[in-house]
């Protein structure tokens, strides 16, 4: 839960009473997609990360050798 709270911008409804429904809350389905999103632009920033890293190691061995 705390976790949750940091990461995510809305909560999700644990509770299914609808008297206990959160007014800012998102659907269990907008979680997933928003999930998604979130680990695919982490997957993106990782490979550039990958991508910078081979290209500065890369630059410091001789011509010749890969």
């Amino acid at each position: 839960s705390i976790d949750s709270a940091k990461h995510s911008p809305n909560l999700v409804p644990t509770a299914t009473k609808p008297d206990t429904v959160q007014t800012e809350s998102m659907s269990y389905s907008q979680y997933l997609s928003m999930i998604k999103s979130q680990i695919s632009c982490a997957k993106d920033i990782h490979n550039a990360l990958l991508e910078c890293s081979k290209k500065i190691a890369g630059k410091g061995q001789p011509q010749g050798i890969l």
